[in-house]
């Protein structure tokens, strides 16, 4: 009896030792375990020293939000026992990000968040001049951002910037010298327009103080504009002011007519297409070709066409020329060169993206040919098909119209972009 309660003793003295060993020297956990801020945390074994031994949370992992940064107590059963150990969200890995280059003028200026993007981290990034953009320093420069994230770590990107003066001044287009004849109203501003290398909406000065209306005459005008950079056009015309012929209709009597024949050949429901085929024709049968008018001007043109309903290719034109003006269809007068033997005048109309050529004048005896909506390759065609007896026939100053894109291939190949 006494060897068994000895042994007992003994057995008892060792477990007290096992217990108090396990309690409060055995440490089979790590004692921090560190993420990255935004990973999920790791199973539990990944928390133990030994491999072979299993762990189970007690702590309820989660309700840890590892998008923050923080400390975490985290308890863990072990076989028997409960153990704890640290988690620690940190953030060691720097932001990522793009530099973006720049090209401005002299006056502009830009934000720093202008200069990077596709910026990447879990936490917020700020932003800071390494080397910041000097805006009064015309030319190329490098500009170096530090990206710096909530953990304090660091990157850099460069990005370029250039920036250039404007000493380019903006450009009057549409400028040209007018006839007009004695009270009749004088249109200086329509079909004038100002581009510019980089202002946008730009408008002109007219100075017309010289022009006396009611005194037939030469007459100087000028054009000016000025951008943001104070470069300046001023550009000048020539005003014609003669004794208005009796035959002659005022404006308001040409768009009258203009008017009055448009409500009988077009309705609301045409496409452009429908309504310039109708001007066209109208046009074409209604005048008799005669081989002579006065060619002053359109508006006499247009008003022998209504009045007599005859004349030459002018009076084509001219007519043409108001019933487009009526309806509202852009338009470019266009006449053959002046080395030509004979002179001849049409029109470009805009459709779609593209101009065309658009000459309702009847076509040479035995050189039948329908103008209506021409491209450059067609017109060039039929130049050389009638040269036996008109040279040059389409043959036009094409420097007068470089601000317009005129169809090289005919009208039926476009129109697919157009519907």
């Amino acid at each position: 009896m006494i060897k068994l309660a000895i042994v007992i003793i003994i057995l008892l003295i060792l477990l007290f030792f096992v217990f108090t060993y396990n309690i409060f020297f055995y440490k089979p956990l790590k004692d921090v375990v560190k993420i990255e801020i935004g990973e999920p945390i790791p199973p539990a074994n990944y928390f133990l020293l030994e491999e072979q031994k299993q762990a189970e949370f007690i702590t309820n992992i989660n309700a840890i939000n590892t998008d923050e940064f923080g400390e975490y107590t985290i308890k863990m059963k072990i076989g028997f026992f409960d153990k704890e150990t640290q988690l620690k969200v940190i953030d060691t890995i720097p932001p990522k990000g793009q530099g973006v280059n720049h090209e401005i003028w002299y006056d502009e200026t830009l934000a720093i968040h202008d200069f990077v993007s596709n910026i990447s981290d879990q936490t917020t990034v700020h932003l800071k001049y390494i080397k910041p953009p000097d805006f009064s320093n015309i030319g190329k420069q490098k500009v170096i951002i530090a990206l710096v994230d909530e953990g304090n770590n660091q990157s850099s990107i460069e990005s370029e910037l250039i920036i250039n003066a404007d000493t380019e001044a903006p450009k009057l287009l549409g400028i040209k010298n007018q006839l007009v004849f004695t009270e009749e109203p004088i249109s200086y501003r329509r079909g004038i327009d100002v581009i510019d290398n980089k202002d946008e909406d730009l408008d002109f000065e007219v100075d017309n103080s010289n022009v006396d209306i009611k005194t037939p005459g030469e007459y100087e005008i000028f054009y000016k504009s000025k951008d943001s950079a104070g470069n300046e056009t001023i550009e000048k015309a020539v005003i014609t002011v003669k004794k208005k012929p009796v035959f002659l209709f005022s404006k308001e009597e040409l768009n009258t007519q203009g008017d009055r024949i448009l409500e009988q050949i077009t309705n609301d429901n045409m496409s452009d297409l429908e309504v310039l085929n109708s001007i066209f024709w109208y046009t074409r049968w209604n005048i008799k070709y005669t081989g002579q008018s006065d060619k002053t001007s359109w508006e006499i043109g247009a008003s022998k066409a209504l009045e007599q309903m005859e004349g030459d290719c002018f009076n084509y034109y001219a007519l043409a020329h108001l019933l487009l003006d009526r309806a509202g269809i852009e338009y470019r007068s266009v006449k053959r060169i002046e080395e030509s033997k004979s002179r001849h005048y049409w029109l470009l109309v805009k459709y779609g993206d593209f101009w065309y050529h658009y000459d309702p004048t009847w076509s040479p005896t035995g050189y039948e040919f329908d103008g209506f909506m021409i491209s450059e390759e067609e017109a060039r065609a039929f130049t050389k098909r009638v040269s036996p007896i008109r040279d040059n026939y389409y043959v036009y100053d094409q420097s007068l119209f470089e601000d317009i894109e005129i169809a090289e291939k005919p009208l039926k190949e476009n129109q697919t972009k157009i519907e």
